[in-house]
């Protein structure tokens, strides 16, 4: 490490951190790529406004921070130690920082993906263990026979699947409004089928409370009644609702409606084309 590169680093952050703590920030973005042999970065602001009267005038301000920076790697290693070192210390006083870089670098800081290449048998096995462990008062299987080639996964889900699994990306999150620590996107190039545990979810229906637990399989359908039963086994008095996403997609497609939406300002219309 030259001594360029640590002044580099830290002139930088120091910049960076005073010109967030001058604004009304509630959300944070950073991502450092490697590129080139000298430092550059971008840093721009988003801020919603809302004024309500309620007897008196209420002005309410939100604001979102996103930082791209450009460095050799050299650099981009001594800045992340900057910037883990904010996260752990002022996590708590945002709504939701991401933080994402080469994954060299990222994954020093957070624990591997859970993520398995194995049998169809041992990860119904698996799956039958979380049900048993699960303080779930439901669980949702949801069924679909496209082939699960790459997705976002939380560090408390799980992925299991027949096929080698490639970590495309690693993000890592914090704040108040943070439901994990870690995503990982990560590729599949030829799976038979993937098992997908999402985890535990308390989802509010007015008159009580219920724990769910949210399973989601990518496999043929002949694989279908297997799994099925393997979860029926498990459960132990818990409820089962199982999805056909199929049926739900094929409902969607076949919509011929034509119907308008409003969402920040900009209209669509989701229509037959």
């Amino acid at each position: 490490m030259s001594v360029n590169s640590i002044i580099c680093a830290r002139d930088l952050w120091h910049k960076l951190l005073a010109w967030i703590s001058e604004r009304r920030i509630s959300t944070i973005n950073i991502d450092l790529e490697e590129k080139g042999d000298a430092l550059e970065y971008n840093a721009r602001t988003y801020e919603s406004r809302e004024l309500t009267y309620n007897g008196k005038d209420i002005l309410k301000a939100d604001g979102e921070a996103r930082i791209d920076i450009h460095a050799p790697i050299n650099c981009l290693e001594e800045l992340s130690h900057y910037i883990i070192d904010f996260i752990r210390n002022n996590g708590h006083k945002y709504k939701l920082i991401r933080f994402s870089a080469p994954q060299s670098i990222i994954e020093k800081y957070v624990p591997p993906p859970n993520a398995c290449k194995c049998s169809l048998k041992d990860a119904l096995k698996y799956v039958k263990d979380v049900i048993n462990q699960s303080e779930a008062d439901v669980v949702n299987l949801y069924l679909c026979t496209a082939v699960l080639e790459s997705g976002g996964f939380g560090d408390n889900e799980t992925l299991l699947t027949n096929d080698d699994i490639e970590v495309e990306s690693i993000t890592l999150l914090d704040g108040t409004e943070s439901f994990n620590k870690a995503n990982y996107v990560m590729n599949l190039s030829n799976a038979k089928w993937a098992i997908h545990i999402e985890g535990e979810l308390e989802v509010d229906y007015g008159n009580e409370q219920v724990i769910e637990l949210n399973i989601r399989v990518n496999a043929p359908r002949s694989l279908w009644k297997l799994i099925i039963n393997n979860v029926k086994r498990s459960l132990d008095g818990r409820k089962l609702h199982v999805v056909n996403e199929d049926k739900e997609l094929e409902e969607s497609i076949e919509y011929k409606g034509e119907e308008d939406y409003e969402a920040d300002g900009v209209r669509f219309v989701i229509g037959p084309n």
